[in-house]
């Protein structure tokens, strides 16, 4: 089955290459409906969708999947989804399968190998990084969350996190 890039912030030449490059077959663009956009390229909806953002674009996403299809709920950024969710709960087509993925059973024993593995790609250059050129301190957290809105950004936003003092080094661990 073919591979369909998340929606693109910008629609340019350059970042439509670098999604092309990274392994996607179709790359979609989000003009205010993402349903519009995946039903022009395959009206009858795609066998699978992954969720990333949460309530405010689940409806949406939902309306992608074509009957027997999957939607995999991965993301809820920022929104409480108690109230939400069951408000959408009866806008899932009956045909349409609805399952959540939750990082809480992850443990450290389970996250090391996968990344190492993925440190392992990143050196070797088969797993694209694309990560914006402004860094922000943690204290400019507000300054880096606008730019992650922004339609300039170039992929990931950087914070720093300054060193903790040492408990040895006079700090209150003494």
């Amino acid at each position: 089955p073919p591979f369909v890039s998340p929606p693109p912030r910008r629609e340019d030449g350059e970042t439509l290459a670098q999604l092309t490059a990274a392994g996607a077959d179709h790359v979609l663009v989000d003009r205010g409906s993402i349903k519009r956009a995946v039903r022009e390229q395959f009206p009858g909806g795609v066998d699978c969708a992954i969720e990333c953002v949460g309530t405010a674009t689940l409806v949406d996403t939902l309306q992608c999947i074509r009957p027997k299809g999957t939607l995999c709920q991965t993301g809820m950024l920022g929104v409480s989804t108690a109230p939400l969710f069951h408000s959408i709960l009866g806008q899932v087509p009956s045909t349409v399968k609805v399952t959540c993925y939750e990082s809480d059973g992850m443990s450290a024993h389970t996250l090391e190998p996968l990344i190492h593995e993925l440190a392992a790609l990143l050196r070797a250059g088969r797993l694209p990084l694309s990560i914006d050129e402004s860094e922000f301190a943690l204290d400019q957290v507000v300054e880096a969350m606008a730019r992650m809105k922004s339609k300039d950004r170039r992929g990931k936003i950087v914070v720093t996190v300054p060193p903790q003092p040492s408990a040895g080094a006079g700090g209150d661990g003494e």
